[in-house]
């Protein structure tokens, strides 16, 4: 629509500069032959017959008998009315520049809210890409284990399995108060799924501050208490066969005290603003025909 009024607009700007220029010409032409025709000067006979109809159709509008003095400037009135219609084109001209500035104005206006509502929706569209990705999972357990056969005095005796069970509950029941997520308990472990991997320094920081209380706690009783803490960056919550099988194996190293992630969850973890962890290279294992690279987090400063 802007376009077709535009492309109107330039082609009567057009117009008007070649009749606007026809007119100047004519009236010019017209004033020579009025100039010659006072002086008598004699004139070809298809030049008359060109200005007489001019004069005949001039003299409609202006009777030459009427005038005070005695010299017939019917000629002279078309030419200048010629200038005054070459004139009032340039008002029209005028006219149609500045309502085609206006036009301009209004599309660059409208091409720019299309550009901006274009820009935010690719944001979004980004963002949307950006939270897909952003799930991650990890799988935690507790190792426990008599350090010592030999019970002290002061020592009681505790039963490993249960106190493994309670201290694993406890871990469980902080992670879920703390972030409202869903723990799922499955054969090696706790399973809890994130869909945000920026909840992912927070988490790090309660599981190596439980880790070290606990230990605090159990050494008292001659008990060695390991926390094993696999990560890994996953899908849909529900495509648990894409992201598990990368958390068994990581757990079934049972490298102790060490939170286990692979190379894609340090890339994610790379984007964030907040990065207080740093990586150390575990070494390369073999997950079934495949080999991956296992790595630890460390608090950074520790």
């Amino acid at each position: 629509m802007f376009k077709l009024a535009k492309k109107f607009i330039e082609t009567s700007l057009s117009s008007m500069k070649a009749t606007q220029a026809c007119l100047i010409f004519i009236s010019l032409v017209t004033m020579i032959y009025f100039i010659l025709n006072l002086m008598n000067v004699p004139m070809p006979d298809v030049i008359k017959s060109v200005f007489d109809v001019i004069y005949n159709f001039q003299s409609t509008l202006y009777k030459p008998e009427l005038a005070l003095i005695p010299v017939d400037f019917t000629f002279m009135t078309f030419a200048i009315e010629m200038l005054l219609i070459a004139g009032l084109l340039v008002y029209s001209q005028s006219f149609l520049i500045e309502f085609e500035q206006h036009l301009d104005k209004v599309t660059k206006d409208n091409d720019r809210r299309y550009e901006e509502k274009f820009n935010k929706s690719l944001a979004q569209n980004a963002k949307k890409i950006e939270n897909k990705n952003n799930n991650f999972a990890v799988l935690f357990n507790i190792k426990m284990e008599q350090a010592s056969k030999m019970i002290y005095e002061h020592q009681s005796k505790i039963d490993i399995s249960v106190k493994k069970q309670e201290i694993l509950n406890r871990l469980r029941s902080l992670i879920v108060s703390t972030f409202g997520v869903y723990v799922e308990q499955i054969p090696v472990g706790s399973l809890v799924f994130f869909n945000d991997v920026k909840q992912c320094n927070k988490l790090f920081d309660l599981i190596l501050d439980f880790q070290k209380k606990v230990r605090a706690e159990l050494q008292a009783h001659n008990i060695n208490t390991d926390v094993l803490t696999a990560v890994c960056i996953a899908g849909k919550h529900d495509r648990k066969d894409t992201y598990v099988p990368k958390l068994e194996k990581l757990l079934n190293l049972a490298l102790p005290n060490r939170i286990m992630v692979l190379n894609e969850f340090k890339a994610k973890y790379e984007t964030l603003k907040d990065k207080t962890y740093e990586f150390t290279d575990l070494g390369t294992y073999a997950m079934g025909e495949n080999f991956i690279d296992v790595l630890s987090l460390n608090k950074k400063g520790n």
